[in-house]
């Protein structure tokens, strides 16, 4: 997990333990990404630096300089890390070994995530923009909102439609083969939350306060679940519950079915970040500087 305290740490999962850490020297606002294959922890930090470490010592294995801070998650695709900077550019590295492959300039800050498909990039931009990139970096289509998109796409693979929030308050649903916007879906404020997919449902939070979960194909209302502060973080969805927390500190369980408070459990500062679910433990960090950790029942 990454912190602003310039470090990246690694914990026991069971226990929580110390393993390592390993230093930067800005804030880390990206959650790291884990390659198994070449069992490396790589990451973004606002020191303008993307790093790769080794996952079991901590030791890098290797760096790349960008112009600007990092503050968006990684994607790892097809061997390659795409990544995005605040210099405006969503760059492509081999993920062995640091290897510059491309970037792609949008002329604005990349905080977003980028999707990766067989044979698609798509990555919202500090602009505005939601842009289509081929596996080359060549550009294949952009749409536009009308602030800018700091929550990340997520693409439903057998419908090839992706769904991605802005800052202007819309959810949209865009074919990711040719850019055209399906329809659009209206908050009452930013939507910088991810949006996720489960058996035909979209989920996602918005800065109005509300969890929202709308039929992917359609966008009709399943329901709405209010949770009463800013929601900026992502939700995630498992064994028929969505997880998602707030910036009044508090994390929830919703049933996904019904769109019932399940529970509930507050910590001291706000969640900015996506819970994570691994080895039937859901994780969340808070900005209260603490790591938390709850058994996944029911």
């Amino acid at each position: 997990v990454g912190s602003y305290d310039t470090n990246i740490w690694a914990l026991k999962m069971d226990t929580g333990e110390f393993v390592w850490k390993f230093p930067t020297r800005g804030g880390i606002a990206s959650s790291p990404v884990v390659d198994n294959d070449n069992r490396l922890v790589l990451f973004g930090s606002e020191d303008y630096s993307f790093t790769a470490v080794d996952a079991n010592s901590g030791r890098i294995s290797w760096s790349y300089p960008t112009k600007d801070k990092i503050r968006g998650t990684a994607r790892v695709a097809h061997g390659h890390v795409f990544f995005g900077s605040d210099d405006g550019r969503l760059y492509a590295l081999v993920v062995a070994n640091g290897r510059y492959l491309w970037e792609y300039d949008t002329g604005a800050p990349v905080r977003s995530r980028p999707f990766v498909t067989n044979d698609i990039v798509i990555v919202g931009s500090e602009s505005g923009e939601i842009i289509g990139l081929e596996l080359s970096g060549k550009r294949k289509w952009a749409y536009r909102t009308k602030k800018n998109v700091t929550s990340s796409p997520y693409v439903d693979m057998l419908e090839g439609i992706c769904y991605v929030g802005s800052a202007d308050g819309y959810l949209y649903a865009i074919d990711a083969a040719s850019g055209f916007s399906s329809w659009r879906y209206r908050t009452s404020g930013p939507v910088y939350s991810s949006p996720v997919v489960e058996d035909g449902i979209c989920y996602f939070g918005s800065a109005d306060g509300t969890l929202y979960a709308i039929n992917a194909q359609t966008s009709r209302d399943k329901w709405k679940f209010e949770t009463g502060g800013p929601i900026v973080s992502s939700p995630v969805v498992q064994k028929g519950a969505v997880y998602v927390g707030n910036n009044n500190g508090i994390l929830y369980c919703i049933d996904a079915a019904t769109g019932k408070e399940r529970w509930k459990f507050t910590t001291q500062g706000g969640i900015p970040s996506a819970p994570f679910i691994a080895d039937n433990t859901i994780l969340v960090g808070s900005m209260d500087k603490t790591l938390y950790a709850f058994p996944l029942v029911g």
